[in-house]
């Protein structure tokens, strides 16, 4: 057993981790050194889970780093490679392109003085018999603080000793990180004979080295080499620490950082690299519906992060566009071929999702598929072009930017609808409010229009229109019934034709027919609480119980409730109530919603409290007691 000098003098407890108080801490350093390969290895994660939680470090941190350090030191001590590269997961190395930065601040500061005073130990180890300590150690000095010549040639030397494997290719990585942090090419010579290297890890950590050292003076063999690289799965995070073994995921954040620098020539790098991986049929999401992606795919974390790269690289002009979205006429060749190639693809829903955020800086808000953005498609109602004055100029857009400018208050609704109604017949209307419930352009989700800025704007739209409309809305909800055969039809699509029939058929003095009431159930979903008022409201007073009665949710049923006859809600809600049905309400709130229809409730919960078999006589006993003054 090790003993670690000072253990018991740190007030652990006073310590806060993301798992809670440090006080667990010192058994966990302990375990590092056990002879139980099983124990040390969960100590190992159990440890790090507690120093560093999505990138941040914590307080403890920096009271860990000493006893590593002495544990390093000691020569019986098995795994002294992950020590090493647990004092490296603790450093915030300046320049690395494959990994991401994490925010200087003065605990990163400390915590990197701190692991210096180790720095004659990861020498010593850098030189060390065993090629896994060799490496690991090299890890460690490129990522130290004020890295010296002295360590520079301790990493030469791991690198020369390692070979043409996983621990070798790690130490070149390194030797290029250090060569970067210290300002000198001399070892790019080095990088270059290793980019003829027959294993494509090592050609590809030369790459990255060279990357490091001379990312403008590097030869196109070297991108290449960095391409084939982020082709590659994972590795043991012991043996490829970069990336924490991700090679594939390291080498495309590499590539997308060398953007910057020879974008062209990232652009096509990282465009082949996507179109091999997507050749071999590898997926973020399904390509069609039903198709059967195993998650998690071992390329997935790779895979994503060369998406991300490419777009990063392809779109990197347009930073900062994120309230003035890109139209297709601005896209230049290389980004409309980048787009192209992911809609070919079926990707680009998944690249969406992966990074929505980026996508949106880059002010590319694009339709589900992508196809009809780049005129691949025919196109909709919602890439009809408008035309319109804004902020002193008269601008030609497409209708769903215009759209998107209004959500972000940029125009003036009234104005907005006023320009649609004098460039759009009734039925082109009809057809653009078709579009937008669709879900074409659902990333941004346009659907929720119709209940922004009050009960409705779509329903506004079609309303000057409405009475020209009647047949065509005929037309539609008979189209929604049959597929109400086989599927449910888009609730926003039910309420945006029922609604409007609705009201057309009420200043006409006529009813709906009942075949459509399926539909206006639909409707009701996802309706605001005024529109599904209005809904009910319209209808014939004897027809809204079942409706109210299809709510799963109390409160909207005793929102809707004075809508209907009292009576007739109070034999509904009791029976369903009897039978156990609305479970998920909760005994309390049955209570609540039956007394409050009152004394006319009465007699209907008596009658079904005489029925011999009930599931729920308990709540109906209460509620008759509430009513009765009980």
């Amino acid at each position: 057993m090790v003993e670690l000098e000072g253990l018991d003098a740190v007030d652990w407890g006073a310590l806060e981790t993301p798992c809670g108080p440090g006080d667990v801490i010192p058994e966990i350093l302990r375990d590092l050194a056990s002879p139980d390969a099983e124990v040390r290895a969960d100590a190992w994660l159990d440890l790090l889970d507690r120093l560093v939680h999505q990138g941040t470090l914590w307080p403890a941190a920096l009271e860990v780093v000493p006893f590593v350090i002495q544990l390093l030191g000691a020569p019986e001590v098995p795994d002294r490679h992950r020590l090493l590269l647990l004092v490296r997961e603790l450093l915030s190395p300046e320049g690395d392109l494959g990994t991401p930065a994490r925010d200087r601040s003065p605990l990163a500061d400390a915590v990197g003085e701190a692991a210096r005073a180790g720095a004659p130990l990861y020498v010593r180890h850098a030189l060390h018999g065993d090629p896994q300590l060799r490496a690991s150690a090299a890890c460690v000095l490129a990522a130290l603080p004020g890295p010296t010549l002295e360590h520079r040639e301790a990493v030469e030397r791991a690198v020369e000793a390692a070979g043409e494997v996983a621990h070798g290719a790690s130490a070149v990585v390194a030797l290029g990180l250090i060569g970067r942090r210290l300002g000198t090419t001399i070892d790019a010579p080095r990088f270059e004979d290793l980019l003829r290297s027959r294993d494509p890890l090592v050609r590809g950590s030369a790459g990255i080295a060279l990357a490091h050292v001379a990312p403008q003076g590097m030869p196109r063999a070297a991108l290449e080499a960095i391409g084939d690289a982020a082709a590659l799965g994972p590795l043991d995070r012991w043996d490829f620490p970069w990336g924490d073994g991700h090679v594939g995921a390291y080498a495309a954040r590499v590539l997308g950082r060398l953007g910057e620098a020879r974008p062209a020539e990232a652009l096509g790098v990282l465009r082949a690299a996507v179109e091999r991986r997507l050749a071999a049929g590898q997926r973020l999401l399904p390509r069609v519906s039903g198709e059967r992606v195993e998650p998690p795919a071992p390329h997935r974390e790779s895979l994503a992060a060369l998406l991300t790269a490419l777009f990063d690289v392809a779109f990197k002009h347009y930073e900062g566009r994120e309230h003035d979205e890109v139209l297709p006429e601005e896209l230049s060749a290389p980004q409309r071929a980048t787009l192209e190639l992911l809609v070919a693809e079926g990707t680009l829903q998944a690249l969406a999702r992966e990074a929505s955020s980026m996508l949106a800086r880059r002010g590319l808000w694009l339709p589900q598929e992508g196809a009809r953005f780049l005129g691949l498609s025919p196109p909709g109602p919602l890439d009809a072009r408008l035309t319109m004055p804004l902020a002193g100029s008269t601008r030609d857009w497409p209708t769903w930017k215009w759209l998107r400018a209004l959500r972000r208050g940029q125009v003036d609704e009234a104005a907005l609808l006023e320009a649609l109604h004098g460039q759009r017949s009734p039925e082109q209307i009809f057809r653009l409010c078709l579009d937008i419930v669709s879900g074409a352009y659902a990333p941004l989700a346009f659907p929720t229009l119709l209940a922004d800025r009050g009960p409705g704007l779509l329903l506004r739209l079609v309303e000057p229109v409405r009475p020209a409309l009647m047949a065509r809305l005929r037309e539609r909800a008979e189209h929604l019934l049959e597929i109400g055969r086989s599927s449910s039809p888009n609730a926003l699509e039910c309420l945006l034709v029922m609604l409007p029939m609705l009201r057309t058929l009420r200043e006409r003095g006529e009813e709906v027919d009942p075949r459509y009431d399926p539909l206006i159930a639909r409707a009701l979903s996802p309706v605001v609480l005024d529109l599904g008022r209005e809904m009910l409201g319209l209808l014939p007073r004897d027809r809204r119980e079942p409706f109210v009665l299809e709510f799963s949710r109390s409160y909207k049923r005793s929102a809707y409730v004075d809508l209907c006859p009292t009576q007739a809600v109070a034999r509904l809600s009791a029976e369903a109530i009897g039978r156990g049905d609305w479970a998920s309400e909760g005994p309390d709130l049955q209570v609540e919603r039956l007394a409050s229809l009152g004394e006319a409730a009465a007699p209907e919960i008596a009658r079904v409290l005489s029925e011999p078999t009930l599931k729920r006589r308990d709540v109906l006993e209460r509620a008759l007691a509430r009513i009765r003054g009980g």
